[in-house]
């Protein structure tokens, strides 16, 4: 499975706009590995629903890769499906359930075997009534050390955290390297809701960019993502240089009209 080294994507409708990109690390560089994380966004004019996933492989197993992959685009195109609005707390796990079992699925077309040689964690955002004036309510769902940001403005704008990130995804477990993933681990959800107003901006990451906003950079971010910039530019902003932040950068920013 060919993975590129970065990628990035752009689109307006509405008011609204969406800028994405999944940038290599420079662990993965340097040792010539795959990018482990994976985006996808959809919306669904039927349903009036915006939804972005991020995903981010579990980078001690080698084909994190593919588990990324499956999983973004089950849970995009269940999220996209359900003809509930919003989506409920009680239809999360049994999603969750489904893209799981697609990974094992995946892993045994591919190497005939049940072993755990990928996992990932999986982010969501479920934004409804787009093309309503807002506020909007964000119904956010997430396994793992990913997460999801609002910018807050003013003089000094910076970072306030909705879902996830490190403490949320390992309770009490002593080291930050274990995080709950698909398929194999515990389906332990956070589900919450938010309200976001008009001119707001909300980021879904994996760590790789959740740490750097948490972080001085998450500062600069702040000022630099105060308008959507062009796509190319984004991606540059998300692979932004940072000595020891040597993971896998993703990151689906949306602008509300």
């Amino acid at each position: 499975m060919s993975v590129p080294d970065t990628v990035c994507d752009a689109f307006d409708f509405s008011g609204w706009h969406v800028r994405a990109a999944s940038v290599r690390g420079l662990a993965h560089r340097h040792y010539s590995t795959a990018r482990q994380d994976h985006y996808e966004v959809g919306f669904c004019p039927d349903a009036d629903r915006l939804v972005a996933v991020v995903c981010d492989g579990v980078g001690s197993l080698d084909h994190s890769h593919i588990a990324a992959s499956v999983v973004s685009r089950k849970l995009l195109r269940q999220t996209l499906d359900t003809t509930a609005t919003p989506v409920t707390a009680d239809e999360w796990t049994p999603m969750f359930e489904r893209a799981a079992g697609a990974v094992r699925k995946a892993r045994w077309n591919r190497f005939g075997q049940n072993e755990s040689l990928m996992a990932t964690t999986a982010t969501i955002a479920v934004v409804e009534g787009v093309s309503r004036p807002g506020p909007w309510t964000f119904t956010l769902c997430g396994l793992g050390d990913s997460s999801i940001w609002s910018r807050v403005g003013g003089p000094t704008p910076a970072w306030r955290l909705l879902v996830g990130g490190k403490d949320a995804s390992n309770d009490a477990l002593i080291s930050s390297n274990h995080t709950r993933s698909v398929p194999d681990g515990p389906m332990i959800l956070t589900v919450e809701q938010a309200t976001v107003e008009p001119g707001a901006t909300v980021v879904v990451c994996s760590d790789g960019v959740g740490d750097l906003l948490d972080d001085e950079v998450g500062n600069r971010l702040a000022l630099e993502w105060a308008d959507p910039p062009r796509a190319v530019n984004f991606a540059a902003q998300v692979g932004v240089g940072r000595m020891t932040f040597t993971d896998d950068r993703t990151a689906v920013a949306l602008w509300t009209p």
